[in-house]
């Protein structure tokens, strides 16, 4: 399966180490020796941290043009992503590609990681928390990396697409918790196309 990987915090070529940019690798290698292909679709960073309304303004414009590009390269391509997963994203840093690419060309789309703070509503990244909000609606699935983050997404996602990854996901071995990426990605093409097949999204 060729993958489209978008980090929105920290691309995982940054030059600054972080925990976030660990994860980001980690989780590419494991996609990698499970099989599949996997690209960097954009070094587009949408993490804004001083709650600026007009840095974000900026930002969301950037991610529309990203978006664009990216659309129009892919479409009709040969090349074009089976998938796209988005790692990270959370009121300061949206996702601002993965759901107008995925919506465009058709394809399932996977978060890994993600929070929600509904307490920053009234905040100043309250535009960041509704399209992190809306992401999370449109994912084909939504993989946990703690039981605790599952927790904090059970009422914004049904649990037929929140799934639970990393060491919890093991202890937990046998609740009927779907264990695995390969196998969560291939359930999430799965649901897409069923999805799709109700008209959830355009071709």
């Amino acid at each position: 399966m060729r993958i489209a990987f978008h980090a929105p915090m920290k691309p995982p070529d940054h030059p600054v180490p972080s925990g976030d940019r660990r994860m980001a690798r980690q989780l590419i290698q494991a996609l990698r020796l499970a099989g599949h292909e996997v690209a960097l679709a954009s070094r587009l960073r949408s993490w804004e941290g001083a709650g600026d309304p007009a840095a974000q303004a900026r930002i969301r414009a950037r991610g529309a043009r990203t978006a664009r590009r990216l659309i129009d390269r892919w479409r009709g391509a040969d090349d074009r992503p089976d998938l796209w997963f988005t790692y990270h994203l959370y009121h300061k840093a949206p996702d601002l590609l993965g759901p107008p690419v995925a919506d465009a060309l058709g394809l399932p789309y996977v978060v890994a990681e993600a929070s929600h703070a509904a307490k920053q509503a009234a905040g100043p990244w309250a535009d960041g928390l509704a399209s992190s909000a809306d992401a999370l609606a449109r994912a084909d699935a939504v993989i946990a990396l703690s039981a605790v983050d599952r927790t904090g997404l059970e009422g914004l996602v049904d649990r037929r697409r929140l799934h639970l990854g990393g060491a919890d996901a093991r202890r937990q071995e046998g609740s009927g918790i779907e264990h695995g990426r390969g196998h969560r990605l291939q359930a999430a093409r799965q649901d897409h196309g069923q999805r799709a097949g109700r008209g959830r999204w355009p071709q």
